[in-house]
């Protein structure tokens, strides 16, 4: 019974190392989606935000979900060629459509990253409202605790 406990334990060893390996990769967009990106402008920082200095990136996204106070996007690509660009990750906000978008990886009480709330007012001050009838991605934690 050990060695089948020490045998389990060597195989998901060996999975996760095999995960990790495949997952540090460089990850690219299949070319047939290439036209179904919607250009983004992204934000680095709120005083980039602010100051309207987006981030020098061809960018573009392929949308998962949206609301008309939310959307979640399968990754942040390079317009032109398909590649992720890792730094649209952990951009402040971005705009798409004429409309900006907070990155709720930010978010202290929704931590969710890919997802990215409508301001509600935006100045000095950005705000973005959440009831209960705003949409799920928007109430959820990934610390399990609610807003």
């Amino acid at each position: 019974m050990t060695k089948i406990i020490i045998n389990m334990k060597y195989v998901l060893l060996c999975i996760s190392f095999i995960w990790i390996l495949t997952s540090c990769g460089v990850s690219k967009l299949d070319t047939k989606y290439l036209s179904r990106l919607e250009p983004v402008v992204l934000y680095e920082t709120s005083m980039d935000f602010l100051g309207q200095k987006p981030m020098q990136a061809n960018a573009g996204v392929l949308i998962k979900k949206k609301s008309r106070q939310h959307i979640t996007v399968h990754e942040i690509y390079d317009l032109s060629t398909g590649a992720s660009i890792k730094r649209g990750t952990s951009a402040w906000a971005l705009k798409y459509r004429d409309t900006n978008y907070l990155n709720l990886g930010y978010a202290s009480d929704i931590n969710t990253w890919y997802s990215f709330a409508k301001f509600d007012i935006e100045g000095k001050y950005c705000l973005v409202f959440v009831d209960t009838n705003s949409p799920k991605a928007l109430q959820t934690s990934s610390q399990g605790m609610g807003l």
